[in-house]
């Protein structure tokens, strides 16, 4: 669901559950947006039953991305996770 979210927003979506594994999704195709800002991560939290919207702050730490989607990702997709490396060494 989340990569489904990722790949039509072109955006950074969080998934942040106790149920699992937390981690962010990137969109599989195209490049990031070439503004000076990033676009803001679209944070879901997954509870019993259903998703809620979570407001994070700028600069708020990120779990690790699995590795699955890096398989389905295409040459220029790749840089989706570099720009989001300093969240990564918060986390």
């Amino acid at each position: 669901m989340e990569q489904i979210v990722a790949n039509y927003y072109k955006r950074c979506v969080a998934l942040l559950t106790t149920l699992g594994k937390s981690e962010p999704f990137f969109p599989l195709r195209g490049p990031p947006s070439p503004a000076k800002e990033k676009i803001p991560i679209m944070c879901l939290g997954l509870i019993p039953n259903h998703f809620v919207l979570i407001f994070l702050k700028d600069g708020c730490p990120l779990p690790l991305s699995s590795t699955e989607g890096h398989n389905h990702k295409t040459e220029e997709a790749l840089i989706w996770e570099d720009e989001y490396l300093d969240q990564h060494d918060l986390f």
